[in-house]
């Protein structure tokens, strides 16, 4: 198989079993796969076969270039490239001519996952202009499977996860999560989003009678990300999602046309952790947009957005699925899709007033383009499919890099590790 001779290093991935099934299927195609954990969550659903590391946050570039030059590594995936772990490590791996994977959820949804080198979303390479794209030719429609994604499942593993993290504390003295993690903590948030989206359930239902109907075409949306989200932190000139709401609302009190409304809309991963409507009813208040306001937790997405005017965000993927329905959409932050002929490219205070909508053309070698380059049909509750699995090239250039690499003395002592198997 292609991927006969690589030697692969997966970091960690997302919360579940999905890296230790792909790992499985690497093996199978000739790869040596090894693995290095940070926690005991990490341990718990990739037990066999991995190394652990329980250094220090300013030891592991040594730890790292170390095990790279050891076993002659010369590919890393991850998944979450802002991680603090993995920001170092994609810093390493590029010094050392290492390629890196990074996974992340799919520009496109709901059906695919990103896995894109050297970085997703602020950190993509991909072309930032028009022309590029337009110059591209069309291809054919991509094979769609679709997938369900269980609510429990996820909670399983996110639950699991903090419980073993929790749990391994002591063994790993060093390591600190890149969000808040308590296996109690874990477990009420996700009871508290399911008892959310029941209560909220015939609400969100009339939002969307409501946006179909009499406020169809008379209203903006504004899709919320997750309080934690790296797009926010790393890519947008907002510290929180408070932030973003008061930068929104202000503008949208004192420049939309007043016959208009809001919609602001709750992201349902976030839906546990987060409730944003004493805010929202309190910024309204404050403006004097309380009657054109509107907080919805649930509405069915696509909905809502092919009967919007406009759609504001920081940098969310629901800005593509905006762009798919031919909704005019302004970004506010950094994004891989914000480009003229895409994207609305004058001030917030303007786009109220004078929304326009993409070229359809334009987004449609765009969205073919991200089909062919780093987007693969699959997810991440699932084994991986034959199409990701396709994707492994062998890496001549970085095994000469690494051949000619010398172990540095003095490397060995930041090893703290299991043998891989």
């Amino acid at each position: 198989m292609r991927t006969s001779g690589q030697k692969i290093l997966l970091l960690q991935g997302p919360m579940g079993p999905f890296f230790r099934w792909l790992a499985k299927d690497l093996r199978r195609q000739g790869a040596v796969v090894h693995k290095i954990n940070f926690n005991l969550g990490d341990v718990f659903f990739y037990p066999v076969g991995s190394s652990t590391y329980r250094g220090s946050k300013d030891a592991w570039p040594d730890y790292l270039r170390y095990f790279i030059r050891t076993h002659q590594i010369n590919e890393i995936l991850l998944f979450g490239d802002c991680r603090p772990l993995h920001r170092c490590a994609v810093d390493v791996a590029r010094t050392m001519g290492i390629k890196v994977q990074a996974f992340e959820e799919g520009y496109l949804r709901p059906h695919w996952i990103t896995i894109e080198e050297g970085g997703v979303n602020g950190n993509s390479t991909l072309p930032k202009t028009p022309e590029f794209y337009r110059k591209q030719e069309r291809l054919p429609p991509a094979k769609e499977v679709t997938f369900s994604h269980p609510f429990g499942r996820m909670a399983l593993y996110s639950c699991l996860y903090s419980l073993a993290e929790a749990c391994g504390a002591r063994l790993f003295p060093e390591y600190q999560h890149h969000r808040s993690l308590t296996p109690w903590k874990e477990a009420f948030t996700w009871l508290r989003s399911a008892w959310r989206r029941r209560r909220h359930n015939v609400d969100s239902k009339q939002v969307k009678k409501r946006c179909k109907g009499p406020l169809a075409r008379n209203y903006f949306l504004l899709p919320l990300q997750v309080k934690n989200d790296a797009q926010i932190l790393f890519h947008s000139p907002f510290r929180n999602i408070e932030a973003l709401l008061r930068t929104v609302m202000v503008s949208f009190a004192r420049h939309a046309p007043e016959d208009l409304f809001l919609v602001i809309k709750h992201h349902p991963m976030d839906r546990g952790y987060s409730d944003y409507s004493k805010l929202i009813r309190d910024l309204s208040r404050s403006y004097g947009v309380y009657d054109r306001v509107i907080y919805t937790w649930d509405s069915h997405l696509p909905t809502i957005l092919s009967n919007a005017l406009g759609v504001v965000t920081a940098n969310s993927t629901v800005g593509l699925q905006a762009l798919y329905h031919k909704t005019p959409v302004k970004v506010l932050g950094k994004a891989i899709y914000d480009m003229p002929g895409l994207t609305y490219s004058d001030s917030l205070d303007q786009f109220w007033k004078h929304p326009v909508p993409p070229d359809p053309l334009l987004y449609q070698k765009f969205r073919e383009y991200l089909l062919a380059k780093n987007q693969v049909n699959g997810s991440f509750s699932y084994p991986p499919t034959a199409a990701l699995l396709s994707r492994w090239e062998p890496s001549s250039s970085a095994d000469q890099q690494l051949k000619q690499a010398p172990i540095l003395q003095g490397d060995a002592h930041h090893l703290d590790s299991t043998p891989s198997r």
